[in-house]
């Protein structure tokens, strides 16, 4: 503490009277920044999903775990596969996050631009798939035009939609609520400090008593 520093602080001490409401800013201090221990409520959550459905992955809870948070910070599934094993590829990753209920309709799921030319005249992409599923994978692959681990994929990704809506999408809505709280945490003090510094830009800060 330099010498100016210890003025200003006499300053306050002595207009304050005592040191009570600096003690009571240091306590607040950090309180948007604690991050809530969610690690075991995550892995509830993948061991309720794991002995209600079984898992078509061979990850363990561990490393679905890593994936979960993985996702919520935005990587994709070539990102999460070089971060968890040399052995485990990008369709793995996928097949992990259809078992854990994490389906982005928008990325894992046709729409009408990807049905032939000549497709489903009536219905969406959706009851196309929806049909083609009933008579198989390759009738799934000739819908659309695709080969068969992308029809593959377009199945699995149905499957886990509807497990989900039937679920009322409860698991994804519990890893919403054990990873918000974190991210909202860190998102406010990254926005209070951007806040901070838009207010001071050009401020002149040393202040001469």
């Amino acid at each position: 503490m330099d010498r100016k520093t210890e003025e200003l602080r006499d300053i306050f001490m002595d207009v304050a009277g005592d040191d009570t409401v600096t003690e009571s800013q240091e306590e607040s201090r950090g309180s948007l920044t604690d991050r809530p221990d969610d690690d075991s409520r995550l892995h509830e959550i993948v061991g309720t999903l794991r002995e209600r459905y079984g898992f078509g992955t061979d990850l363990d809870d561990d490393a679905l775990v890593h994936l979960v948070r993985a996702v919520y910070d935005g990587q994709d599934d070539d990102e999460i596969a070089d971060a968890l094993d040399a052995n485990v590829d990008a369709f793995e990753v996928f097949i992990a996050r259809t078992d854990l209920h994490i389906v982005d309709e928008n990325d894992d799921l046709p729409d009408e631009t990807d049905l032939p030319d000549d497709g489903v005249p009536d219905g969406t992409a959706l009851d196309a798939l929806r049909d083609a599923r009933e008579e198989g994978l390759d009738a799934v692959a000739d819908a659309f035009d695709v080969d068969e681990r992308t029809a593959r994929r377009y199945v699995i990704a149905l499957d886990a939609v509807e497990q989900s809506r039937a679920a009322n999408d409860r698991y994804r809505d519990a890893f919403d609520d054990a990873l918000t709280d974190a991210g909202l945490s860190t998102n406010l003090d990254s926005a209070r400090e951007d806040g901070l510094d838009e207010a001071t830009e050009g401020m002149e800060v040393d202040v001469d008593f």
